[in-house]
């Protein structure tokens, strides 16, 4: 379960390599890999419990 930090106004950080900075910087542009390639079998999909509202809204 998720325990929030005790203090609600500290910064989230994210580290990432070099290279991957100066490629933002450069390129003036966030990259983002496709879900299949984050390795989470589950990324992007949609829950379970969602698909009678999908089959509603869009049809089966």
């Amino acid at each position: 379960m998720f325990q929030a930090p005790a203090d609600a106004v500290i910064p989230i950080w994210r580290y990432m390599d070099l290279p991957k900075f100066v490629s933002i910087l450069s390129r003036g542009a966030l990259f983002f890999p496709s879900a299949d390639r984050l390795g989470d079998p589950l990324e992007g999909s949609y829950p379970q419990t969602n698909a009678p509202v999908r089959n509603a809204l869009y049809g089966p």
